[in-house]
């Protein structure tokens, strides 16, 4: 477990100290358009430890994590002030590679929230990202749709 010392960051409040996060923001602000829903968040999230963020409906949790791999990006009245660091680099950086990203920083919703495109195109997204070969595409969209089927229970192996 990582060692924490707790530091006064400022008059209102108290941020505990962690060596090494795997992420860190600091002084974060995110409007969308004239409405501010973050405000100076300050965070250090510690490696290989469950971390939660609790809080009612409307509080700022997903708009939070959608700024841990700048799915925020996406919306063009969203401005964002501050820094996001995840392994020390800074996300939000110019020339950061934000398909890497989202590679090692993935979010599972609790509602679905497609593309706007058609549902094949939605499931071979990743893959096509991803740069794997497109023999596999059909492959994998009819294996989503038996596995939907719930009578057929997969069992995969792919080869690279």
């Amino acid at each position: 477990m990582a060692e924490m010392e707790r530091v006064e960051d400022s008059a209102t409040s108290i941020v505990p100290e962690i060596d090494d996060p795997i992420a860190e923001i600091k002084n974060l602000d995110l409007s969308y358009g004239e409405t501010q829903a973050l405000f100076d968040i300050g965070l250090q999230v510690p490696e290989h430890q469950v971390t939660a963020f609790i809080g009612p409906s409307g509080c700022g949790k997903s708009t939070l994590l959608r700024c841990m791999n700048r799915l925020n990006d996406l919306i063009d009245t969203v401005r964002i002030n501050g820094s996001v660091h995840i392994e020390g680099d800074d996300i939000y950086g110019p020339g950061y590679d934000v398909i890497s990203l989202r590679r090692r920083v993935g979010m599972v919703f609790q509602k679905s929230n497609p593309f706007p495109k058609s549902i094949y195109e939605n499931v071979v997204y990743g893959l096509r990202i991803a740069g794997e070969k497109t023999a596999y595409y059909d492959a994998v969209f009819q294996v989503l749709i038996l596995a939907q089927s719930q009578e057929w229970q997969p069992v995969l192996a792919f080869d690279k």
